[in-house]
């Protein structure tokens, strides 16, 4: 399974008033970024990819209308914190050592 738009909007309503390009983009960085293999399942990696581009969108200028960014803040994004939490754990493939290094 391919992660796309109509399912994005499904589990991130928030994000239904950005352009469908731009999503379709930070879909398109979260794919470049995560080894499908490294979570074990298509489901697993779809929703990895989802959650990693809602990240994406929440740093962005489309994060202000939601309140979520502004200069002074410190506070983490909610959805770069739930990838770390929930997400990152699922990944079974963290450098393995063969041979000379790592791969």
């Amino acid at each position: 399974m391919a992660a796309t738009y109509a399912e994005f909007i499904v589990r991130y309503k928030e994000f239904d008033q950005v352009e469908q390009t731009i999503i379709d983009a930070k879909i398109a960085d979260a794919e470049a970024m995560l080894d499908s293999a490294a979570f074990g399942t298509d489901d697993f990696y779809d929703r990895a990819v989802y959650c990693r581009a809602a990240a994406f969108l929440l740093d962005s200028a489309f994060g202000s209308p939601m309140g979520a960014t502004d200069g002074v803040s410190t506070q983490e994004n909610r959805y770069l914190s739930m990838w770390r939490t929930q997400y990152l754990p699922l990944i079974k493939r963290r450098g393995q050592i063969t041979g000379g290094g790592l791969t």
